[in-house]
């Protein structure tokens, strides 16, 4: 992915040449290359993407140096859903980081932006951030009805990621509100939304249905980490934070 989106950004930065015949009548309204403000916008989408695939690797420093790419060019460009994904994406990974207030402030920013572009797969994802920060930190009751307006606002945006994820953070700030029996119907009905979307739970016993080579359209290099047990205090926090999750 990560390849790609680069690939797409050094096509942009080139001058672009004319359309002719069948390629012009191939390019619609919407993404027309003579378009004002289109280079930007790509660009933009291009960045949030190199982002998303560096926050997925936890490169934050990467990811951080992205997002704030868009949202520069966002905000050039007038484009609020964007300014409004690359705030809500820097508050991720501010919540990741543990910098609780910095990701408040991020949302708290993002929040008017998406109601008032009317975007609501955008406006989505920022509420699921608000919620689960207020679940980070502990105000389970506030949390919930952030996440059911997320909910809301997915199902209307026929977001079927972000309805998962709604369902999912509800599902756990209802074990941790003791409602055992709403935390299994959210959980039940993301497992059969995911089901009914494609996904499947991973099969540890399976064979890999095709080599790890870039011609099957995979890095061999990757991952880059190796995979061994955590030092010990963080199985200890792992420890700690599981027997909160799961005390009755």
């Amino acid at each position: 992915a990560r390849t790609l989106y680069e690939r797409a950004l050094r096509f942009l930065a080139a001058p672009l040449q004319p359309l002719t015949g069948g390629r012009q009548a191939a390019v619609t309204d919407d993404l027309d290359a003579g378009a004002p403000g289109w280079r930007t916008r790509q660009e933009t989408r291009l960045h949030l993407g190199l982002g998303e695939v560096a926050r997925l690797k936890a490169d934050h420093g990467e990811a951080q140096g992205h997002f704030e790419a868009a949202l520069g060019l966002a905000r050039s460009a007038g484009d609020w859903p964007a300014v409004a994904t690359a705030l809500f994406l820097q508050s991720q990974i501010a919540s990741i980081q543990g910098d609780y207030p910095r990701s408040q402030a991020l949302l708290d920013e993002s929040l008017p932006l998406a109601r008032g572009a009317g975007d609501l797969a955008t406006l989505a994802q920022v509420l699921y951030g608000l919620g689960d920060l207020e679940w980070r930190l502990g105000r389970h009751e506030e949390a919930v009805p952030l996440l059911e307006e997320s909910l809301t606002h997915a199902r209307e945006a026929h977001d079927l990621t972000a309805e998962v994820y709604a369902l999912n953070r509800l599902g756990v700030v209802n074990m941790f509100r003791r409602r055992h029996a709403e935390a299994r119907q959210r959980f039940e009905e993301g497992r059969e939304l995911a089901a009914r979307s494609g996904f499947r739970p991973a099969a540890l016993d399976a064979e890999p249905v095709a080599p790890i080579t870039e011609a099957n359209g995979a890095d061999p290099t990757q991952p880059e980490r190796v995979l061994a047990l955590p030092e010990p205090r963080v199985l200890s926090a792992i420890k700690s934070y599981s027997e909160r999750l799961f005390r009755y």
